[in-house]
């Protein structure tokens, strides 16, 4: 479709579908699968990446190891370890892990 001299893909017009600005990003939960299922809403309050890196918290990393891990630069790091603790409510990595824990993030043979 031609609208003002700019050419339209299908995608555009269907916000559901892939690479329409609001479709959901790979690995991001939509409404549907989040629905029925408490783990799977839990989980999306979670970004990917501030997933990884609560991984690697769980796992007693440092932020110099995290980063290396997963390719990024420290900053990067200390940005979703704050996320994690603005979403969690915590003060601290301990914090974190308890949160972790009792929300399905964690399980206390892993941690």
């Amino acid at each position: 479709m031609v609208t003002s001299g700019v050419e339209e893909k299908a995608s555009d017009a269907d916000p559901t579908a892939p690479g329409h600005l609001n479709a959901s990003a790979p690995g991001e939960l939509g409404d549907a699968a989040a629905e029925g299922n408490p783990a799977e809403q839990r989980r999306a309050k979670l970004t990917l990446r501030q997933e990884a890196v609560l991984r690697e918290i769980l796992a007693q990393k440092e932020v110099k190891e995290i980063a290396d891990t997963l390719g990024v630069c420290q900053q990067t790091v200390w940005f979703h370890r704050a996320r994690l603790l603005e979403k969690s409510g915590a003060v601290n990595d301990i914090g974190i892990v308890l949160w972790a824990l009792g929300n399905g993030y964690a399980s206390r043979d892993r941690v």
